[in-house]
C-alpha cells in the first residue's frame, strides 16, 4: 500500500470546495463532500490500476474524479501526491502547471 499527501494547493483547493459547499448546501453536506472526496484519495492510493493518466497536461501527471471534482495527482515509488482538486469545469491547464 502506498502512502498519501495533500499538497498545500490542494487543501486550498478542499478548503474552497468546503466553504462554497457550506453556503450553498449547509456544513454537514459539505463536511460529507470533502470527506468523499478524502476518502477517495485513500482509495487511489490503494487502486494504482484504476489511475486515469494525464499525459496530455503534464508528464506523470494521473486524475480521477469525484463528485463534481477531478483529483489531479503525481506517484513515487511509495507516496501518491495530491496537488489539485479541482471542479470539473475549470480550465485544467491553467491550474496544474
Amino acid at each position: 500500500m502506498m502512502k498519501w499527501r495533500i499538497s498545500g494547493p490542494a487543501r486550498h483547493d478542499l478548503g474552497g470546495v468546503w466553504a462554497y459547499t457550506a453556503s450553498t448546501w449547509g456544513v454537514e453536506q459539505a463536511d460529507r463532500y470533502v470527506d468523499s472526496l478524502t476518502m477517495r484519495m485513500a482509495w487511489l492510493s490503494k487502486n494504482e490500476a484504476e489511475w486515469h493518466k494525464r499525459g496530455d497536461i503534464r508528464d506523470g501527471l494521473f486524475a480521477y474524479p469525484e463528485g463534481r471534482h477531478v483529483i489531479f495527482f503525481e506517484a513515487s515509488v511509495d507516496i501518491l501526491s495530491v496537488i489539485r482538486v479541482l471542479h470539473q469545469r475549470m480550465d485544467v491547464v491553467r491550474h496544474v502547471k
